[in-house]
């Protein structure tokens, strides 16, 4: 799967790439999302952080394909997008259940920590509730 994969510069600008479990959507409306949210890190295109990106994104790959997530977490995740725009790039990690704040926030501390960004990117959690 690793060599398979497009890097983050291989990506045209407004586009998302993304991996979801089978049979999930990537929208809101779609019945497993819609009592989610999402973990949403933005980067400024003028940051330069391409290479990082690239990096990230690859670890939150291999992390969900791997299992690498807590254990009693990793049923909560559904899927990842990587969304490249003209001003900014953003990686987002869907989970489908917004109840069990704990857990959200030990997926969102491990999404954290396998980016590795520095201090002033901000990691927030979307509920798609809201946005619908």
């Amino acid at each position: 799967m690793y060599n398979n994969l497009y890097t983050v510069t291989e990506i045209i600008p407004n586009t998302d790439y993304l991996m979801f479990r089978k049979g999930i959507r990537p929208e809101w409306e779609d019945p497993r999302n819609k009592k989610g949210g999402k973990w949403v890190v933005t980067l400024p295109i003028e940051d330069d952080m391409e290479e990082e990106a690239n990096e990230a994104w690859m670890q939150l790959l291999m992390h969900m394909v791997g299992g690498l997530f807590p254990e009693d977490c990793y049923d909560l995740i559904n899927g990842a997008i990587f969304s490249v725009r003209e001003k900014h790039s953003r990686i987002t990690l869907w989970c489908n259940d917004n109840n069990n704040i704990p857990k959200l926030r030990r997926i969102g501390n491990k999404f954290k920590e396998l980016c590795g960004f520095p201090p002033e990117f901000v990691f927030i959690y979307q509920v798609h509730e809201k946005a619908i």
